[in-house]
């Protein structure tokens, strides 16, 4: 396994919090975890390209989920792969209480461009813990690595 983290935010075209999933999926990739993640693609998932099979296959798998469907996860499942990490917006969303009524996915406003960055911290959150886990797998080496876990929200995990 490589040292990065695949990013795989699901496409929820049709609503706002879709929007701010996908928008937090590329700000980890290309802001604030940029060398160490790769950004995965549904539609390209799905169809097989060689690139994001190599992603889910050889980079542990954190998804940002935007609603119950969980969409992403399943993808990653169907091409017989784990999801490491989950991050559900809407829950992280709910504690920092930024709520998405009003907004447009066409263009967010200010409370949705807060939640492109809450949920983006959320996940590069996420992104450190399973270096970490990859890191200290690497010194034991009895342990099975990172293990499949849904993370409502960055505080909790760590309590």
């Amino acid at each position: 396994m490589g040292d990065k983290v695949c990013i795989q935010p699901c496409n929820g075209i049709t609503t706002a919090m879709g929007t701010v999933v996908r928008q937090a999926g590329y700000k980890v990739c290309e802001n604030l975890k940029p060398g160490i993640t790769a950004l995965g693609c549904n539609p390209a998932l799905y169809h097989d390209v060689d690139e994001d099979i190599f992603f889910i296959q050889e980079y542990p798998v954190l998804a940002i989920e935007g609603c119950d469907e969980r969409c992403a996860t399943k993808l990653v499942e169907m091409k017989g792969e784990k999801v490491a990490v989950t991050i559900f917006a809407p829950e992280v969303l709910r504690q920092a209480g930024i709520d998405l009524e009003g907004e447009q996915r066409e263009q967010l406003g200010e409370k949705g461009n807060k939640a492109v960055d809450v949920v983006a911290r959320a996940a590069a959150e996420g992104v450190d813990r399973l270096l970490l886990q990859k890191e200290k797998a690497k010194k034991e080496p009895h342990s099975a690595g990172p293990e499949s876990k849904t993370v409502q929200h960055q505080k909790n995990a760590q309590r």
